[in-house]
């Protein structure tokens, strides 16, 4: 079991309370396990939430106080609130604080606050920055422990009107307008457009298991994850496939809930049998594999940092769906998105595993800028 700082989350309470409505929240992977008690949490606060890239579904992102996602491919609304002067207090919840989670150890998420970390493992409490109140403990028992002694800071019909009135005013500055009511560039079809239509076609309960590569960038970003839904990356390892073996391993932990597997052409070529492994098994997973016939996140990479890169990061485009058809498995070709619909969705996920194979050419640039920034000061 692990230790409970009781003492620890008393004083990290008080602290809370001190704040008033000058607080955010930052939940890492480890605050999932926290479940329905993060989201009394904030509402019992007020304080707007994002997560870590990893931390993605700990906090449903359809709630009025969600920012979304702080660091790599930050939504920039997340950038904003985490980085600006508005609150006192920065509340981090189950995070190891890494490059990828604190866009590249950003200097103003910290600056001029004071820092709550909860964490189980003690070697995390301060490690990366400098924490003035550290509490050890399961979040399962440390939230709890918060709630009870932390009255609202607002009533709760208050928070609901902060929050709506906070989401009001984002939802102007970002001006960012629903796809199917977009024009132009907004309803042009390429990886973004896939990944948001995915997002509004997957069902309630869906669990999303994400591979590495240029399409993680827009899945993190374009990607909404509504309450009962769940997201899994593995994005700190890095290893491209992942994703593929984590839905077989997430389908057969849960068997009542719809998993879907975001890969790309790259990924699928590395470990793309595991499906045979769904067929054996008759695992209704959706496997959407994203194929721009090239090695994406490091072709725009090297495009964003040496404005040059070689040929060989991409390649003759390979018939994933006729990989597929000869492995005996159901399958679908999607270069448009009225092929993307409820409909195909609903038919995909009445049987066994089935291959989604949604061409794109990938020319478009990822959210991915500020970590090229990054790197380049890091290389020169």
């Amino acid at each position: 079991a692990v230790s409970f700082d009781a003492a620890g989350a008393a004083a990290a309470a008080g602290r809370i309370r001190a704040a008033g409505d000058r607080g955010a929240i930052l939940l890492g992977s480890g605050a999932k396990a926290a479940g329905a008690s993060v989201v009394a949490l904030a509402e019992r606060l007020g304080w707007r939430v994002a997560t870590t890239p990893r931390g993605k579904g700990g906090f449903p992102e359809d709630h009025p106080l969600s920012l979304g996602v702080y660091g790599l491919s930050a939504h920039p609304q997340a950038s904003e609130v985490l980085n600006g002067s508005g609150h006192d207090v920065l509340l981090i919840v189950g995070s190891t604080l890494g490059e990828l989670a604190t866009s590249n150890w950003e200097p103003r998420l910290v600056e001029g606050r004071t820092l709550i970390q909860i964490d189980y493992d003690a070697a995390e409490l301060g490690k990366v920055y400098d924490v003035h109140f550290p509490v050890l403990g399961d979040v399962r028992d440390v939230i709890p422990a918060l709630l009870e002694q932390l009255p609202p800071v607002s009533g709760t019909a208050a928070w609901q009107e902060l929050a709506a009135a906070r989401a009001e005013a984002a939802a102007a500055a970002v001006a960012v307008e629903p796809l199917a009511a977009g024009s132009g560039e907004a309803e042009a079809w390429n990886t973004r457009a896939a990944i948001r239509r995915l997002s509004e076609i997957a069902p309630g309960n869906a669990r999303f298991s994400l591979d590495i590569g240029e399409f993680m960038t827009y899945s993190i970003q374009n990607l909404l994850i509504e309450r009962g839904q769940a997201f899994d990356i593995d994005i700190n390892f890095g290893g491209m496939g992942s994703g593929i073996g984590s839905a077989l391993g997430a389908q057969l932990a849960e068997p009542e809930r719809p998993t879907i597997c975001v890969t790309g052409d790259g990924c699928f070529f590395m470990h793309g049998m595991e499906v045979l492994t769904a067929k054996e098994y008759d695992l209704p997973i959706v496997f959407v594999v994203i194929n721009n016939a090239r090695l994406g996140m490091v072709y725009h990479g090297h495009m964003l940092q040496y404005k040059r890169c070689l040929d060989d990061f991409s390649q003759a485009r390979t018939s994933i769906a006729g990989v597929a058809q000869a492995l005996g498995l159901r399958y679908a070709e999607v270069s448009s998105l009225a092929q993307l619909e409820a409909q195909h969705m609903q038919a995909w996920l009445g049987g066994g595993p089935v291959v989604v194979e949604v061409i794109v050419d990938g020319n478009e640039i990822p959210p991915m800028g500020e970590r090229v920034k990054f790197l380049q000061g890091a290389t020169y």
